[in-house]
């Protein structure tokens, strides 16, 4: 068996030869960790509150796919989420209902017409528009579903909104039409010159209904107040007082005060009716013809006439009406405007109408529709990305980078399985039940060997795209745990790489980081560098990390910071995850 020190001479790779350490499973490993200043880490952590939207965790159904959710959200261009069945369309509300709660507006683009209906549906609480492929008319959705799509939303209210302009423009110009006919009679009204007295007349018959209640009203609350201690013991049953058996024994009492009640009452209502209001001076019979004359002249146009033929109130009427007119003829301008607006670019209306919907949806085919070629998105969303081609790839990412797409990529030999091949570098993986750690990524394997000292362990190599030789990857028997393949990588090749899940809190007053979607999860604590210690948890049979912990002796919390920067770069940089069908 060849050595493997010489392997690692090359100034490309940057890794220190693994050497002989078969006691590094002793040493590194433990559930417990050491005494001094980083003991802490299996105590409770008093975390950081979160400072942005972005640090909150989605809510997903398991560590992984609260992460993916998480991850992609966040990625600032394309995010490729392979998922199928119950998993895919859970991570698809959420991923939706993430970027609505940002206030990001979302393109939804289905395989099939199918999809896109029932995601319509789905989603028709946020306001959602249908996009329509080529060929595909109303008839062919369901009626719910054709009440939103674009031609509706976008044409159909242009439409309807140009109709409701001239009914306005009708409408006002014919109220203006009928006050301009009879504008004269105003005139003719105050040319009357009515000699009726300016004192008008006050109605004997109404003022003496109104005294006779006024004076009746002061006897009846008297006489009802002297029988009220008799009311109010009878009904209270004060048994050993006088009031109650002299009511007792003398029933007319009792229904006398319900009579003095029953007349109050209609004494005050007919107080409340009796209108004193002085009658309008009597003029003499020609003035007063007139005078109805122009009224019913001035009905007829749609106006009120004054009250009476006096000269206020044929000027306070007159003034209303000129309210009306200036209320008119505002509206009637407003109108024109609007509508000569509409008309010099209807088009750009029905873009607005469709720019109002949070969220467009549509297949693949449709995206032509004007509803999704001239509107604006923060986001588009690829659903059953699988069956993307490569024509349908370039045309809706060059409208938009930032884009996530969502399908079923394994075992694909089309485009998006091609792509996603060549986009998928996890940290860690399964082969054959061996875990298998990737390094860095190459373009071509060049060999395998054993490990000298670990023949279990097998060392993979390949050249790299700028043509360096290097260590591409490390598999384990299929026995290993996570932690102990994690360990060796640290100890003997000096690999240390996070794999941390979701957003990172830090202790509020230790030196220490946590992943709080992992932190339920048992763990192994790990030391990966001087002074530096990492808990070791298996998320699906693979490595993840839920928290690290510092010497405060060694580190700052500046220098703690930029050393988990640098060593989740791999990991945040990562625009790909895989969800399975089962979810914990």
């Amino acid at each position: 068996m060849r050595s493997l020190r010489p392997r690692f001479d090359f100034p490309t790779s940057g890794r220190r030869v693994p050497g002989k350490h078969p006691e590094f499973h002793d040493a590194l490993l433990t559930t417990a960790p050491p005494s001094g200043p980083i003991a802490r880490p299996n105590a409770t952590p008093v975390l950081a509150e979160p400072h942005g939207p972005s640090e909150a965790l989605p809510p997903g159904r398991s560590a992984a796919e609260s992460h993916a959710i998480a991850a992609a959200l966040d990625c600032p261009d394309r995010f490729w989420i392979a998922a199928a069945g119950t998993a895919r369309e859970f991570v698809l509300d959420r991923l939706v209902e993430g970027l609505r709660r940002r206030g990001e507006r979302v393109l939804i683009l289905t395989a099939t017409a199918a999809a896109a209906n029932r995601l319509a549906e789905r989603f028709s609480d946020d306001g959602t528009v249908r996009a329509l492929a080529p060929g595909e008319s109303l008839a062919d959705l369901p009626p719910a579903i054709a009440e939103v799509a674009s031609s509706v939303v976008g044409d159909g209210r242009v439409n309807a909104q140009r109709a409701r302009l001239n009914d306005t423009i009708r409408d006002a110009g014919e109220r203006l039409d009928r006050w301009n006919r009879v504008a004269g009679a105003w005139e003719r009204l105050k040319a009357i010159n009515c000699t009726c007295h300016v004192k008008p007349e006050v109605d004997p018959v109404r003022a003496e209904e109104r005294a006779k209640a006024q004076a009746e009203l002061p006897a009846l609350r008297q006489e009802l107040a002297a029988l009220a201690p008799l009311v109010y013991a009878k009904n209270a049953g004060k048994l050993f007082s006088k009031a109650y058996w002299k009511a007792t024994f003398h029933g007319e009492l009792i229904r006398r005060a319900g009579e003095l009640e029953t007349r109050i009452r209609k004494a005050e209502q007919a107080l409340e009716a009796c209108d004193d209001t002085p009658l309008p001076a009597k003029c003499p019979a020609g003035e007063l013809n007139a005078f109805d004359l122009h009224c019913i002249e001035l009905k007829s146009a749609g106006l009120t006439p004054p009250m009476s033929p006096t000269g206020e109130a044929i000027a306070e009427a007159q003034g209303v009406a000129d309210g009306h007119r200036q209320e008119a003829e505002a509206t009637l301008n407003f109108a024109r405007q609007s509508l000569a607006e509409l008309e010099s670019d209807p088009a750009a209306l029905a873009v607005e109408y469709w720019n109002r919907a949070a969220i467009v949806v549509g297949p693949r085919v449709a995206r032509t529709d004007p509803a999704i070629e001239r509107g604006t998105f923060d986001r588009r969303i690829l659903e059953g990305a699988e069956s993307v081609t490569h024509t349908e790839w370039e045309a809706i990412t060059s409208a938009n980078d930032r884009t996530i797409l969502l399908g079923d990529f394994a075992a694909r030999p089309d485009f998006a399985g091609e792509r996603w091949a060549a986009l998928h570098r996890p940290q860690w993986l399964r082969e054959s039940g061996n875990l298998v750690a990737h390094l860095v990524p190459t373009v071509a394997e060049t060999h395998r060997e054993p490990l000298a000292d670990r023949p279990e362990i097998e060392l993979r190599f390949g050249l790299t795209e700028l043509g360096d030789y290097a260590l591409a990857s490390v598999a384990f028997p299929a026995g290993t745990t996570v932690a102990d393949a994690k360990a060796f990588l640290a100890a003997d090749l000096g690999e240390v790489q996070l794999v941390p899940l979701g957003p990172a809190r830090w202790h509020a007053e230790e030196l220490s980081v946590a992943w709080p979607l992992l932190e339920a999860d048992d763990g192994v604590w790990i030391d990966v560098e001087p002074g530096v210690r990492e808990r070791v948890v298996s998320v699906d049979g693979l490595p993840a990390t839920a928290a690290a912990s510092f010497d405060a002796s060694l580190w700052t919390r500046e220098s703690a910071g930029a050393w988990v920067d640098a060593k989740s770069e791999t990991a945040r940089s990562r625009r790909t995850a895989e969800l399975v069908e089962a979810v914990a």
